[in-house]
């Protein structure tokens, strides 16, 4: 359950709520819940953007996130640290600036032996084997 109690308490949201919020699911949501003090259950937050995974209760939660983990170390870790500084920088980028910054990042990468890696594994058609380098 997600909640924003701050004008019940006569305060705004500490920590850049009212900035980080509306850029996660939109304007209108954010004041909705700013506004109103609202409580989102899980399956609201999923719907709305504030959360993007849910379990069914808290005894699938260990494996959830041990599927997410295996999901994500599965791929380069050059490539994941780049797509997040895309991600990242690119929300206070122009549309623009940003798909310039995803090309550049995208020219570092294809000289890095991971691309290399992920090519042959490709060709070869079995899993990558990835360094980090």
């Amino acid at each position: 359950r997600f909640r924003f109690p701050g004008l019940s308490q006569g305060v705004l949201p500490q920590d850049g709520g009212t900035q980080r919020l509306p850029r996660l699911i939109g304007p209108a949501w954010a004041r909705d819940m700013l506004l109103t003090g609202r409580i989102v259950n899980a399956k609201k937050a999923l719907s709305i953007g504030l959360v993007n995974r849910v379990t069914e209760g808290p005894g699938q939660l260990a494996d959830s996130v041990a599927e997410l983990v295996a999901q994500i170390t599965g791929g380069s870790p050059l490539g994941a640290r780049y797509a997040k500084e895309a991600v990242g920088k690119g929300m206070d980028l122009s549309l623009d600036q940003g798909l310039g910054l995803e090309a550049d990042l995208n020219v570092i990468l294809q000289s890095t032996a991971d691309r290399a890696e992920g090519i042959k594994s490709f060709l070869k058609k079995r899993g990558p084997e990835f360094k980090g380098s």
